[in-house]
């Protein structure tokens, strides 16, 4: 029995050394694709998705706009935290807050794990918020 299952552990340490052609294929395209999405502007682009995405929501959840699906932050409207990299500070016509991510938002869709939307004091009249 102890030879059987020293073989048996061989034989799975050896194929799992030595990967067939397939496996070496999908490695390179994996690798490949990987090399792809780590331009600048690719990442430029999936956080712009990322933070678009997560401030709809955030205002269709808090203040239940008719048009969240319109909203988008421009390019200055937006900040990284210097103290959490998966952290951005985000400003939107009356509104200030922040989005907390589990994993980088440049390089993934991602849902918010803490997120905060405020409404500025400032802000005339609650009906016409936004405008």
């Amino acid at each position: 029995m102890n030879k059987i299952t020293v073989i048996v552990t061989a034989l799975t340490l050896a194929s799992a050394i030595f990967a067939g052609p397939i496996e070496d294929e999908y490695n390179r395209t994996r690798d490949e694709i990987e090399k792809m999405r780590e331009t600048p502007e690719m990442k430029k682009e999936q956080l712009q998705r990322t933070l678009n995405r997560s401030l709809q929501r955030a205002l269709l959840r808090y203040y239940n706009l008719p048009d969240y699906d319109k909203a988008e932050l421009a390019e200055g409207s937006y900040e990284r935290s210097e103290v959490d990299p998966y952290t951005f500070y985000y400003k939107y016509k009356d509104y200030v807050g922040y989005f907390t991510y589990s994993v980088d938002p440049e390089k993934y869709l991602a849902v918010p794990v803490s997120e905060k939307i405020l409404l500025k004091p400032s802000a005339k009249n609650p009906d016409t918020r936004g405008n």
